[in-house]
């Protein structure tokens, strides 16, 4: 394929004369459309080209067609895409604007001072634009502009005349297939071009008003997928679903196509809101099936109890046989979730971005996006400070999200989607039963499946964004003066050399202004652009192919993993950690003791979720998807990590100790693959390959050294303890350097769990890393908040091992003064991370260190004692019942109360029933399963563990050896 744009001289040349003669044919012509009172007057510099191209068009319209004649002068056709020219020619005249001020502020005052200097220079400049010569003579200084403004023009010249002739032509059948009433184009109120993107040579969606209200959508592009997919659900209705899925009604005519037009609509009550989200989750299945995806907020209306999805393009998707084109191809958690439920893009999903401008996060999905309170758009987009002056500068802004009608409302009250869950997951669950009971059907070469043979499709290979930012940085000034420098800007996203097909038409595309278009079909392995085939084998598989492999996954099974993706992305709506589901899980009536054999058969029935839930990938890399935070704000669903606290590490550990406990291998060969996942005993990483990981004893560095430590300990093996001693070098190289002090990220977590490995393996070089940990903590004893996991409690456990360990009496003598600080505080909380548990577990374990003849009951056990008898929200370790019963567990052992142990077993009695009643309980967004061992269902399994064996077990919290 060769490029076919003219990159001549003369191609600007001729650019240039078509503009110096459209200002001799309209002198002084002001921009023919709308904008903010500052662009018009910049856009008064191309005016004259863009009266020039509407008289083309007018021409042109009455030559074409007799029919055309009455939109003709029609205001909403003749009118150029203000926004459109304004990005291409704004950075260029801004730019300009600046040297006229710096120029006037060189000639000396002019009498004028302060905003009305800054007012008096940009009309000048302004003005100025309207002399033909200076506004030639700028256009030849960026003859790439030049060239890119006169085809612009020319594209929009082209496109107008291409809808005006299709529509005339399209009446009778518009008419009789969507109900159109017009008799002619006279009938035509108003067109509407500003609806996505432009693609194919400037080609854009629209939207036709007609006199008596109607509206219908015109598509430049096939609808043959639409229709298909109309065909397809009611297909389905007809096999029994429970309530019928509304497709949009489309007229394809092959090059294009015309839908109807669906305005939002409220539901009339709370039962048709409830169909409405069974609707959505019964669409979930289809497009699941379908391997649809893009089904954002933008591309589908609540109208009523119906949700209306108007841009199915984006179905049988198939992946690239080049790797290079897939994001997190190595991350095997972001490949299941590619091949989930979650791939759709209707399940909520925020994308959360952090750089030099904060961190912001958008939710884009078609379920919970759209004008979310305090949502910005993720990137950024140009907006200029000072407007109307010639100090206007260009600065980044970041936009709200507007409101897009995807979302119901009853009695004008917006729903939230979490709260409906129950009714999606009925939906998605009942439609996936029937596709799974209409396999055969579906299985047959001419069955439902077979109404999509040959019909275009989307292929989409990078983020829309990504195009347009490239195309947008493409009209700086610096790169419209050379033709070569833009087209080079717009190779930029290519990784291969001149030749490579779809790279060729990708930049071909964008120096076309258009967004990047590629398309397939379901049963072809090809991919083209709007000129034709680019690369016969780019995919590996064809799309159904793909869907057929996917129904043929089909099962009982499946459906649990993909509702369980279904529960996973409402749990990220909300915001921020431990915060509480609706009720808490009060022991009442369940406060029974604790039949070991009931904690061991809900330990194994934790267990064997993990195992069956372990994603391998290559090179024996072991992972869970799991519910992580970004920021501290925001839930994400990701790979689980290396850490202690909810990474594989803390996953590992509880199965290390449950194959221990039952002699079960699989648990035992679990763990032992993660651990060689994580570290080769044969070629250890040098310390500052290390430098950055996290040091504390939930993080990566202290996870790792404490789960080694245990393991070798639990297995007898020298080997990993060896391996162990292997990562202190990294611990005392961190040391060096600025680092939290907390247990849960820093200094005093590394000295726990480096106090672990040297009670557990005494080495010299271990000894002296516990007391730099020391030094590190000795000057830091009076200040910080008072919790365990990130505060003044937890150093002061801390140092009291270190001083325990090292027999250092100055170090004994800083963390009382520490513990003094703490000791009588009363918190709001409960649990450990931040609450009393934490508090009083960290005093009861100093006493039994500093002097283990002392009985005394640490302060506020008796708030540790109500809240575990009144149940709290969660069962997990960090800040749920578990963590309680830690605390409970670890001060009977230190006074010798068995009443303590007694009411701490009948609390994980409680948990025991809830897990076998298939309810774990997990301390994350809606108790939603997850992995992690701190607040997920390895914490709760291992806290039964612990609870039934607590001098075998040893307290995770405390980073003790037994």
């Amino acid at each position: 394929m060769t490029h076919n744009q003219d990159n001549s001289s003369s191609g600007t040349t001729h650019a240039t004369g078509d503009l110096h003669d459209a200002w001799h044919r309209f002198p002084g012509r002001a921009w023919p459309g709308e904008a903010e009172a500052a662009d018009l007057a910049l856009l008064g510099w191309i005016g004259p080209l863009a009266v020039s191209a509407q008289e083309e068009l007018h021409r042109r319209l009455g030559e074409a067609r007799p029919g055309a004649r009455p939109l003709d002068r029609s205001p909403a056709l003749l009118a150029l895409p203000s926004a459109r020219f304004l990005a291409m020619v704004k950075p260029v005249l801004v730019e300009e604007l600046r040297a006229a001020r710096e120029a006037r502020e060189a000639e000396g005052p002019d009498g004028i001072d302060g905003p009305e200097a800054g007012v008096r220079g940009f009309e000048r400049f302004t003005a100025s634009l309207r002399d033909p010569e200076t506004a030639v003579a700028l256009l030849r200084k960026y003859p790439a502009l030049t060239r890119e403004l006169a085809a612009e023009c020319d594209r929009w010249t082209a496109f107008r005349l291409e809808f005006v002739t299709r529509l005339v032509d399209d009446l009778p059948l518009l008419r009789e297939e969507l109900s159109v009433r017009a008799a002619s184009a006279a009938d035509v109120e108003a067109v509407d071009f500003g609806a996505g993107d432009a693609h194919n040579g400037g080609r854009a969606v629209a939207v036709v008003s007609f006199r008596g209200g109607l509206k219908v959508v015109y598509k430049p592009r096939s609808l043959a997928c639409d229709a298909a997919f109309a065909g397809f659900v009611d297909w389905l209705g007809d096999q029994g679903l429970t309530h019928r899925l509304r497709p949009t009604r489309v007229l394809d005519r092959g090059t294009h196509g015309w839908s109807a037009h669906y305005a939002p609509a409220p539901c009339p009550d709370q039962d048709a809101l409830r169909r409405f989200y069974w609707r959505q989750g019964a669409f979930l299945a289809v497009f699941h099936l379908l391997r649809g995806y893009d089904m954002h907020f933008q591309n589908q209306v609540a109208a009523g109890e119906d949700p209306v999805y108007f841009d199915l393009e984006a179905l049988f998707h198939a992946e690239s046989s080049d790797p290079g084109w897939l994001d997190d191809a190595e991350d095997v958690v972001a490949r299941r979730v590619r091949e989930s439920v979650l791939a759709v893009g209707l399940l909520p999903h925020r994308l959360v971005r952090t750089d030099e401008h904060g961190v912001r996060a958008t939710e884009m999905s078609g379920l919970a996006g759209g004008a979310a309170p305090g949502e910005f758009w993720a990137h950024p987009r140009t907006e200029y400070r000072d407007p109307g002056t010639d100090r206007m500068t260009p600065v980044p802004a970041f936009r709200p999200v507007g409101e897009y009608g995807n979302r119901p409302t009853v009695v004008g009250r917006r729903h939230h989607a979490e709260d409906m869950a129950d009714d999606l997951v009925s939906g998605f669950t009942d439609c996936y039963r029937l596709l799974l009971a209409q396999r055969p059907a579906l299985s047959r070469p001419d069955g439902p499946l077979a109404r999509f043979s040959g019909v275009p499709v989307r292929a989409v290979l990078r983020d829309t964004f990504q195009y347009r930012a490239v195309l947008t940085e493409s009209w700086s000034p610096a790169l419209l003066t050379d033709p070569d420098a833009r087209h080079t800007h717009l190779r930029s996203l290519a990784r291969h050399d001149a030749g490579h097909a779809v790279e060729d038409s990708e930049w071909q595309q964008l120096a076309s202004g258009d967004i990047p278009s590629f398309q397939t079909t379901p049963d072809s392995t090809a991919i083209a652009d709007h000129h034709g085939i680019l690369e016969r084998d780019f995919f590996t598989r064809t799309g159904m192919d793909g869907v057929r492999d996917r129904l043929a996954s089909f099962s009982e099974k499946d459906l649990l993993e993909q509702i369980w993706f279904v529960e996973t992305s409402f749990a990220t709506r909300q915001e921020g950690g431990h915060l509480c589901p609706p009720a808490p899980s009060a022991p009442g009536s369940e406060a029974a003791a604790l039949d070991p054999d009931l904690a061991l058969s809900a330990a194994l029935a934790i267990g064997d979720r993990i195992c069956d839930s372990v994603i391998r990938g290559d090179e024996g890399l072991v992972e869970w998807p799991s519910l992580c935070m970004a920021a501290d704000r925001y839930w994400l669903l990701e790979s689980s990590g290396m850490g202690l606290y909810r990474g594989v590490s803390g996953i590992a550990l509880f199965l290390a100790e449950l194959g221990r406990a039952t002699g079960t291998d699989r648990y035992r060969v679990l763990a032992q693959d993660v651990l060689a996942a994580l570290l080769d005993p044969d070629d250890m990483p040098e310390p500052d390959e290390l430098a950055g990981l996290g040091i504390g004893a939930y993080d990566e560095l202290g996870g790792v050294l404490y789960l080694l430590t245990r393991s070798g300990e639990l297995w007898d093996a020298p080997e990993l303890l060896r391996s162990a001693h292997r990562l202190v070098p990294a611990f005392t190289a961190a040391f060096d350097a600025p680092q939290p002090l907390d247990v849960m990220t820093g200094v005093a977590g590394a000295a726990l769990a480096l106090v672990a490995l040297q009670r557990t393996d005494p080495r010299a070089q271990a000894l002296d890393a516990v007391r730099a940990a020391g030094a590190g903590l000795a000057d830091m004893t009076e200040s910080g908040v008072p919790g365990f996991a990130h505060g003044l409690s937890g150093r002061a456990h801390a140092l009291t091992a270190v001083a325990s360990l090292t027999g250092d009496t100055a170090l004994l003598d800083r963390a009382a003064e520490a513990r003094e600080h703490v000791v009588g505080m009363r918190l709001t909380a409960d649990s450990w991370c931040r609450g009393n548990a934490g508090l009083v577990m960290a005093e009861a374990s100093s006493r039994r260190l500093v002097d283990g003849t002392d009985r005394q009951r640490p302060h506020g056990l008796d708030l540790v004692v109500a809240a575990t008898m009144r149940g709290v929200h969660d069962d997990s370790l960090c800040h749920g019942t578990f963590g309680l019963v830690e605390a409970l567990l670890t001060t009977a052992e230190h006074t010798g109360d068995e009443e303590l142990s007694r009411i701490a077993r009948a609390a994980a009695a409680g948990v025991a029933r809830r897990v076998l009643a298939d309810r774990v309980v997990t301390g994350v967004p809606r108790a939603t399963w997850t992995p992690g061992l701190l607040d997920g269902a390895a914490g709760i399994g291992y806290g039964l563990l612990r609870t039934v064996a607590p001098h075998r077990v040893p307290n995770v919290l405390l980073m003790s050896t037994p």
